[in-house]
């Protein structure tokens, strides 16, 4: 598939599953989101308030599971190593996910910045659409590994009911799984 090609896939809903053993135990969902307050784009660190439970689904059974609240679509894609983006509003709300490569977002006007790498703590809401933000954000990759990701709107551009913890991104112990 060439760089900057689409797979979209239909999607009723979206939720996490991370698994509890007897050493750890997961109490709240926290992500970094891209969001906006007097017309300009911020970030802030948002925990999700939508139930955390314990699975008892076959094959996921024990697994703390949280919802995320519906989603519409989902698309994949691709940006080459070295992506310097230019300033944007999300087109939609929605979920990011880093699937390989650094990503690093900035606010303009803002020393406000977030980097994130692949893995486990590499989801983030992006909810600074155009009609609530007029600066957007930015968004680059760092180094010369391909970037690939998964961007999941949420139905209807439907914010999930969450609090925030603080603002800027979230740091390391924020996004503990």
């Amino acid at each position: 598939m060439a760089l900057g090609s689409k797979l979209v896939i239909a999607l009723p809903f979206l939720f996490l599953a991370a698994r509890i053993n007897a050493n750890s135990s997961i109490t709240a969902f926290n992500l970094t989101a891209i969001s906006a307050f007097n017309n300009a784009s911020i970030l802030e660190c948002w925990q999700i308030t939508l139930p955390l439970t314990i699975s008892q689904t076959a094959g996921i059974q024990g697994a703390a599971v949280q919802q995320l609240g519906n989603v519409s679509s989902m698309v994949w894609s691709s940006l080459p190593g070295g992506f310097a983006g230019s300033p944007h509003p999300a087109p939609s709300v929605q979920y990011n996910v880093i699937l390989s490569g650094t990503l690093h977002v900035t606010i303009p006007n803002s020393s406000q910045e977030v980097t994130v790498v692949s893995g486990k703590r590499s989801l983030l809401i992006a909810a600074d659409t155009a009609n609530v933000s007029r600066t957007g954000h930015i968004s680059s990759l760092l180094g010369k590994e391909q970037g690939t990701s998964l961007m999941i709107p949420t139905a209807n551009n439907e914010i999930p009911p969450h609090k925030v913890i603080h603002a800027g991104a979230c740091g390391k112990r924020d996004l503990e799984l």
